[in-house]
């Protein structure tokens, strides 16, 4: 079995990848303005999905990454919210 580990964003394997280290640093920025914070990517067969954890609710949400956003990110925490409380 592969062993996952996570590495830091100032990571040299990080940093050797400058496009995807920018993306991840906007991820992160709109993440921790939208009160949540980043988790990973998760990559499948078709999309990527960005992974970010609400305090609020104690849960891990994704977006996908063709579709994140600032309002896309705070479109799932509502959803999220309101089946939480509902």
């Amino acid at each position: 079995m592969q062993e996952i580990t996570e590495r830091p964003l100032n990571s040299p394997l990080r940093s050797s990848f400058p496009e995807l280290q920018f993306r991840m640093q906007e991820y992160v920025s709109v993440l921790a303005a939208c009160g949540v914070t980043f988790r990973g990517i998760q990559r499948g067969p078709r999309e990527a999905f960005i992974l970010f954890h609400d305090p609020g609710t104690s849960s891990t949400l994704a977006v996908r990454e063709s579709e994140f956003s600032h309002a896309a990110v705070l479109h799932r925490l509502n959803e999220s919210r309101s089946e939480f409380t509902g």
